[in-house]
């Protein structure tokens, strides 16, 4: 069985599975993969696969073009169809085609697929508090920053529910002036979990308050804020209502949040309805591929995202 891998220790192979439940660090193993491409070949192509998988799509996508500039190819919905393909093309790999697989479940395709020969992306879940705070020390580390071990501590339990939330605050901290990161710092950014910028724009937008959210928006972009967390954060505010819209009578823990966020969700939930919230989660894959490298314009499809989510007609 092939090990799993961090996707910071990923290198560009014709075929890569980012194997797990997490989302983002799935989306951090796409950026890797993505990054190391176009570090080799600036120019090239990108096929996101979100629905489900039709039987040759692999190939007719990786066909040559005028060009012959390399293809990265992002299937979300694996199925037996691409098994089949993928069984193939293992054998006989097409020049210049680099293939990502997005598995999580149990599914009996999925392990089909951990039972290839590809590069193994561990996307699991970070459940021991010294994964998380080896999980900051790596994101410091990458920024060539240096971080307080109490200040590490901080980070981790004020972001202890979600790895994108942790994820977000640490790109902020390192995109500060401040070489290195004492305790004082994360608990005047973050001792308080309203005070996080990210959280905070998205409350804002999911208020109906636009002209805050986009004044938010721009400042967290400005103090380095990456926009794919963002996008990860209205995908699960919009989950989270989904499952109150699905069930009203839902506790906290049936959500996965502490009763006063429930609470706070409820007031949230007026204007949508089933239809809005199927609408907002097609724009949020939309705008997750423009962030992702789809745009050349990514701050504009978010506050576009952002703009449908304060007006509630997404």
């Amino acid at each position: 069985m092939v090990a799993k891998i961090s996707f910071r220790s990923a290198q560009l192979e014709p075929l890569s599975l980012l194997m797990g439940a997490n989302d983002y660090l799935a989306d951090r193993g796409f950026e890797k993969i993505r990054k190391l491409l176009s570090q080799e070949h600036p120019q090239f192509e990108q096929h996101l696969i979100v629905d489900a998988y039709q039987p040759g799509q692999l190939f007719n996508l990786a066909s040559p073009s005028l060009f012959a500039e390399p293809r990265l190819i992002y299937v979300q919905s694996p199925n037996k169809a691409l098994v089949e393909d993928l069984q193939k093309f293992s054998k006989e790999p097409i020049e210049l085609t680099f293939v990502l697989v997005r598995v999580k479940g149990a599914a009996a395709v999925n392990r089909d697929l951990a039972k290839s020969k590809a590069q193994q992306i561990d996307c699991e879940d970070l459940k021991r508090d010294s994964d998380k705070l080896g999980f900051i020390q790596a994101e410091f580390r990458d920024f060539q920053k240096t971080i307080a071990a109490d200040a590490q501590r901080l980070l981790a339990q004020t972001f202890s529910n979600d790895l994108a939330e942790l994820g977000a605050a640490c790109s902020q901290l390192a995109n500060s002036e401040q070489a290195d990161i004492d305790f004082e710092t994360v608990d005047a950014l973050f001792g308080g979990r309203e005070q996080t910028t990210a959280f905070r724009v998205v409350d804002a937008a999911f208020a109906g308050d636009m002209q805050t959210a986009l004044k938010l928006l721009r400042n967290a972009l400005d103090t380095g804020i990456d926009p794919v967390p963002l996008v990860a954060t209205v995908a699960m505010k919009a989950r989270q209502l989904a499952k109150l819209i699905s069930n009203p009578a839902a506790s906290a823990s049936d959500i996965g949040m502490a009763d006063w966020q429930l609470r706070k969700l409820k007031g949230e939930l007026a204007g949508w309805s089933e239809s809005s919230l199927e609408d907002l989660v097609g724009l949020i894959a939309s705008t997750d591929e423009m962030v992702k490298g789809g745009s050349r314009h990514p701050e504009y499809d978010l506050e576009q995202l952002l703009i449908a989510v304060s007006s509630k007609t997404s």
